[in-house]
């Protein structure tokens, strides 16, 4: 599941409208339907803000982990198996660097297409 998808589950599982969504992140709701199509991709602040409002890691945003919140033991979706140490993150995790790469090189292929 990529990014598209994650933000309309992740915006309907907080009833949310994308009115609603666009409203709070001061968007338009077409630009958050273009997201949830896949037709358009967010900028960083973007991506940090959607992270913020729904509790989620940009990882699991942008589709590269299946764990909601790794940095949060009260995690729901996480089980113990789950739980990463604080010493370990460096390693196992993208920096917000490795996501504007992500997301340059998902614009460069979509253009390719």
């Amino acid at each position: 599941m990529g990014f598209p998808e994650r933000l309309a589950e992740l915006r309907m599982e907080s009833n949310m409208t994308q009115k609603e969504l666009a409203d709070r992140i001061g968007l338009s709701r077409g630009t958050i339907g273009m997201y949830e199509i896949g037709r358009r991709d967010p900028d960083t602040d973007t991506i940090i803000k959607l992270t913020k409002i729904f509790g989620v890691s940009a990882d699991y945003l942008m589709g590269l982990s299946d764990i909601k919140n790794p940095y949060s033991n009260a995690d729901s979706s996480a089980n113990s198996t789950n739980i990463i140490e604080e010493s370990t993150l460096d390693e196992d995790y993208f920096t917000i660097e490795d996501l504007k790469a992500f997301i340059r090189e998902r614009k460069k292929k979509k253009g390719r297409e």
